[in-house]
């Protein structure tokens, strides 16, 4: 069996902490097992930011900014995305079948 080093193995989200969060480098972006969908991402100016991205009934990939990692924990964060759900008007379960993990 070949393996190619040049194409990184996707890795599956894993459970978000607090931790993890704070240990991110900066230009780096990770998932939440608990609630697919759910991201944050580090820019190049150490800012972190929570979004929801998820794939729209036309088939474009969408994210919406949910806040600022600081003032929105990631309790609130989780909420906030539990309520862009109801919002869209689709299930946790729909939802995650559309979900791209990037």
């Amino acid at each position: 069996m070949r393996i190619d080093v040049e194409k990184p193995i996707p890795r599956k989200p894993e459970l978000l902490t607090a931790a993890i969060i704070a240990e991110m480098a900066v230009c780096e972006e990770r998932g939440d097992a608990q609630c697919a969908g759910l991201r944050v991402r580090c820019s190049a100016s150490g800012r972190k930011v929570f979004f929801y991205r998820y794939r729209a009934r036309d088939g474009a990939l969408r994210e919406i900014r949910l806040g600022d990692v600081g003032p929105l924990t990631l309790a609130k964060a989780r909420d906030a995305f539990t309520d862009q759900l109801r919002k869209l008007n689709w299930s946790e379960v729909a939802c995650r079948r559309q979900i791209i993990f990037a």
